[in-house]
């Protein structure tokens, strides 16, 4: 299989609502493309009405088709379209298409992007393997997707009041229970991640409620947001603090206050705790790298009062105009099968080290038949040049060899054999002055190949795979017959092969087409 190349497309909605076009790939910056956005308003309300009866549950179909489709005409009619068709059915090539909006507050900014359908040949963007769509916030990123930690901590958080319908949660938390172990039936042979003690309420009848509490079978609601917060603070003060937190249960979103998610209080009723007063909380904690939010079927108790998935798109934009690197939300009604179904597939996806916008698109893949039940979306800061990884790279000890100390890779990263830098893994190193061979130009091998530390070689030089013998050039020629002979004052030492952790994973053969400029080593 060939080696996925990555291409970036940045789409910024401007205040004059045209398209501000960035790609370092394909050599695009600050084009202005004209949209459809800017002064049809019969569009305008037609995609505002489709929209309006989606989240109501009230479009079959084809009617969502059509919303998609008047959706991708708004906006990628011309020049764009035009892109992503060239780019769709190119084997080796994965598109990833940021969306950002320049005035948040724009009404537009909420519209459901990820429905984006294209009528010829006929196909929704976030179906598609070889695209990848996500929104991107308005703020820097301040901390990387990638944990640093050696196992990726989870913490499952359900709340089902007593006063609110029914909230079944039981199947997801026992796949993601099977999801953390190698092997489900014999934990001996250890975890892929691990899930902590999880904060739950279930459901108990208003009906129940004082008989229980007479005999004394009612225990104290645990899933509040006091107890949130409590937990959050005892697993900090134990070096236990979540990378990832899932949160199942209620939301609305009121016209005053914005989304809102439903905690239970000390009696097992609602408690309701809105996006901002969350991400104040979660600001806290660095070592939150995602948060899941899964809604369930909800009444809509008043018109003023629009449903759970509005609700958890509505909590998803604060979380991520927080800086939590990424956020992912159910945004339409979504059975809980199906929902179910996306998560435990994108979590699968995480454990097999698929950058996060990749494990969305697998999960929105596996639900490409429920399209009427929703497409989550997906909130995502990109921190520098980093591939977007959350689980840990397992970087192995490298050796010293004579008299330089060994220098460690940055996790997710490999060092450069050509220039030193840490670099993105992929065929090329991904610093601009460098771009040398980073794999094996062998098919039969390809594995990475990086040394410790030493003076750039010369583009003539010859260098020597550790793992299958090849010696090849800076790019990538083989040259079976020569060996590795450094000059003076170049390399002093023979490369050492590098863990191959990414190397069986699509993490691996992501690489950016043009590279982003990486620090010189020895800077963060």
């Amino acid at each position: 299989m060939p080696d996925l190349v990555f291409i970036d497309l940045t789409l910024t909605v401007t205040e004059a609502r045209k398209v501000r076009l960035d790609s370092v790939t394909l050599k695009y910056k600050n084009k202005i493309c004209p949209t459809n956005l800017e002064n049809n308003s019969l569009q305008e309300k037609t995609i505002q009405t489709l929209i309006h009866w989606l989240k109501n549950g009230r479009l079959n179909q084809d009617e969502i088709y059509l919303l998609g489709a008047h959706l991708y005409s708004a906006l990628l009619e011309g020049e764009i379209g035009t892109i992503l068709q060239e780019h769709r059915n190119r084997a080796n090539e994965l598109l990833s298409i940021e969306l950002a909006f320049e005035n948040s507050k724009d009404d537009i900014a909420s519209w459901p992007w990820e429905y984006l359908y294209c009528l010829t040949p006929g196909y929704f963007i976030a179906h598609e393997a070889r695209f990848a769509i996500t929104r991107l916030p308005g703020v820097a990123p301040q901390r990387p997707v990638q944990v640093s930690d050696p196992k990726v901590r989870v913490l499952f958080v359900a709340a089902s009041p007593c006063d609110l319908d029914l909230i079944e949660f039981s199947g997801l938390l026992e796949k993601i229970e099977a999801l953390q172990w190698v092997d489900h039936a014999d934990h001996n042979k250890g975890q892929q991640f691990e899930l902590l003690p999880s904060l739950v309420t279930e459901y108990v009848s208003p009906d129940d409620l004082p008989a229980k509490r007479e005999k004394g079978e009612l225990q104290d609601a645990k899933a509040t947001w006091a107890g949130f917060k409590q937990m959050l603070e005892d697993l900090d003060r134990k070096g236990k603090s979540p990378h990832v937190i899932h949160f199942v249960g209620h939301g609305v979103c009121e016209s005053r206050v914005g989304g809102q998610i439903a905690f239970a209080d000390e009696h097992y009723g609602q408690s309701w705790v809105n996006g901002e007063d969350l991400a104040g909380v979660l600001r806290q904690y660095d070592s939150v790298k995602l948060v899941f939010l899964q809604a369930c079927e909800s009444a809509m108790p008043t018109p003023d009062v629009h449903g759970p998935y509005e609700a958890m798109s509505d909590v998803a934009h604060s979380l991520a105009e927080a800086s939590i690197p990424a956020v992912v939300a159910m945004q339409s009604k979504v059975e809980i099968a199906t929902a179910n179904n996306f998560a435990s597939t994108f979590y699968d996806s995480l454990v097999h080290m698929m950058p996060v916008y990749q494990a969305v698109q697998k999960g929105r893949q596996s639900i490409s038949d429920k399209v009427a039940s929703g497409i989550p979306v997906l909130y995502l800061l990109r921190y520098s040049n980093e591939v977007g990884v959350l689980f840990p790279a397992t970087d192995q000890p490298i050796a010293s060899i004579g008299p330089v100390p060994p220098i460690r890779t940055a996790s997710g990263r490999i060092r450069c054999a050509w220039c030193g830098r840490d670099s993105m893994p992929g065929n090329k190193c991904s610093w601009a002055g460098c771009r040398a061979q980073l794999r094996c130009p062998k098919q039969e091998c390809r594995g990475f190949v990086e040394v410790e530390a030493g003076d750039r070689w010369g583009d003539d030089e010859v260098y020597e795979c550790k793992k299958c013998s090849a010696a090849f050039k800076k790019d990538g020629v083989v040259e079976p017959q020569q060996t590795v002979t450094p000059q003076a004052g170049g390399f002093d030492r023979q490369p050492t092969e590098v863990t191959t952790m990414l190397s069986q994973t699509s993490a691996a053969v992501c690489k950016p087409a043009v590279p982003i400029e990486s620090p010189p080593r020895g800077e963060s």
